[in-house]
């Protein structure tokens, strides 16, 4: 439930400006590499998410910052929410005016084999895939 809170908060208000992400991969030529992800979350989010926890019944402090970044930091999630990941890197988190922002950065050994899921809310809170990638080695170049 509280993963569903925080994805309605964040796509209600991604148009409006209170999160920046940015991904860089990063691929080496035997197919290894690494994904950073930085995350910026505009500190009046975190007021709103606290807000629609209370009124879904969610205990104080279950929609905060500490609990956002949860879902990037806690090494079980990680495994949980991920295949062919080998390491990955939580940044230090830092204030930047209105924005709280951090990175995390996942290692890979084979970027076919790199998946990213999400959890749906509900009784089954079932993996669903959301990121994957595939490399294509064309013969001459980008057709």
């Amino acid at each position: 439930m509280r993963s569903f809170l925080r994805l309605a908060a964040a796509l209600l208000l991604l148009p409006y400006g209170c999160i920046q992400a940015d991904q860089e991969t990063t691929l080496y030529p035997d197919g290894s590499g690494k994904v950073v992800f930085e995350i910026g979350v505009k500190k009046s989010m975190m007021k709103v998410a606290e807000e629609m926890a209370k009124q879904n019944g969610l205990p104080p402090g279950k929609a905060g910052i500490e609990d956002f970044f949860a879902e990037f930091e806690a090494p079980e999630k990680i495994r949980k929410n991920t295949e062919g990941v080998v390491g990955w890197k939580a940044g230090r988190r830092r204030e930047d005016g209105e924005w709280i922002r951090t990175a995390f950065t996942a290692y890979f050994d084979d970027v076919n084999k790199l998946r990213i899921y999400s959890t749906e809310a509900g009784p089954n809170q079932e993996r669903k895939l959301s990121v994957a990638w595939r490399l294509s080695k064309l013969k001459n170049g980008a057709n």
